[in-house]
């Protein structure tokens, strides 16, 4: 049974990875577009939350020391707190490339999103 565990953090480990990485060089490919587009800037900050997420990930399970498994973490959860945003950002702008311009509704929203994550942000730096 302690094989199998083994195996599948192993697999575990190597997928998180492997997304940590296509997700890197997704964004290094995505950079050298036109990022006066609103479609490719809002998929460029989805993608940055993604290797931030997945490449903390990868870095936990090499670490032993208390102090920089805290840093790694906070780092993930930064990822993880701006993500929503970044998905809802993406999500908006394709649908103002397709023919759903947003009347205020949805920029209002998109513009509450980024506050609340940047609350979100403010409270994990200051540790509270």
């Amino acid at each position: 049974m302690e094989g199998l565990l083994l195996f599948l953090r192993t697999i575990n480990d190597v997928i998180t990875a492997g997304v940590a990485i296509i997700s890197f060089s997704l964004l290094i490919y995505v950079v050298t577009f036109n990022l006066h587009d609103c479609v490719t800037r809002s998929f460029t900050f989805l993608l940055a939350c993604i290797v931030v997420v997945f490449g903390s990930d990868a870095f936990v399970t090499t670490t032993f020391r208390q102090d920089e498994l805290f840093f790694i973490l906070r780092i993930q959860y930064m990822g993880l707190i701006f993500l929503p945003t970044a998905y809802f950002l993406f999500s908006d702008a394709l649908l103002t490339i397709t023919g759903k311009p947003s009347k205020g509704k949805r920029r209002i929203s998109g513009y509450i999103s980024i506050i609340i994550s940047s609350v979100f942000f403010i409270l994990l730096m200051a540790g509270i």
